[in-house]
């Protein structure tokens, strides 16, 4: 038995963080981001600013951006990447890469994972069709299955981020 559980309206989720939150968590603009980014999971919210996860989120997204832009190879950012929690950074690719497709589909900036970074992944859907997006997506759902045996990680994200860095090249 399954049971799906649908995320709360946006605005619902943001009324109940803000009230329901310490006195140190962020200001709304920042708990909105969070929230985005957790596709709008209230208590993922809370878990990744207590973590500090969107931080380093954003940081694993300028690595995929520079890799984008031939500004860094995908063996050294394969490497650094290998250090943290190999499931979530496939999470966070596979969420890039959806958010990419619907905005390639012409979806609204507010139906994103992640809109705090919309200009930026707009800005890689002019350089890529559509059809290597749906491929690259696929490969990343493959990896987050292997990753559950005894696949060798850094092989995986590694294949990823060449692959990715193939489709981006000019």
């Amino acid at each position: 038995l399954r049971v799906v559980v649908q995320p709360p309206e946006r605005t619902v989720a943001l009324e109940w963080l803000l009230h329901h939150c310490s006195a140190d968590m962020p200001s709304a603009n920042q708990l909105e981001t969070v929230l985005a980014v957790s596709g709008n999971a209230p208590l993922s919210t809370i878990k990744m600013v207590d973590e500090g996860s969107l931080e380093r989120q954003q940081q694993f997204f300028q690595g995929w951006l520079k890799l984008a832009r031939q500004q860094t190879d995908p063996v050294t950012l394969g490497e650094q990447w290998l250090k943290e929690d190999h499931q979530q950074i496939v999470d966070w690719i596979s969420r890039w890469l959806i958010d990419m497709i619907k905005l390639k589909h012409g979806l609204q900036q507010t139906r994103l994972y992640n809109s705090a970074w919309s200009g930026e992944l707009q800005q890689q859907t002019h350089n890529v069709e559509l059809q290597p997006l749906y491929r690259l997506l696929d490969q990343v759902y493959q990896a987050k299955r292997l990753l559950t045996t005894s696949a060798n990680p850094q092989l995986l994200l590694e294949a990823l981020l060449i692959d990715w860095q193939q489709l981006t090249a000019v």
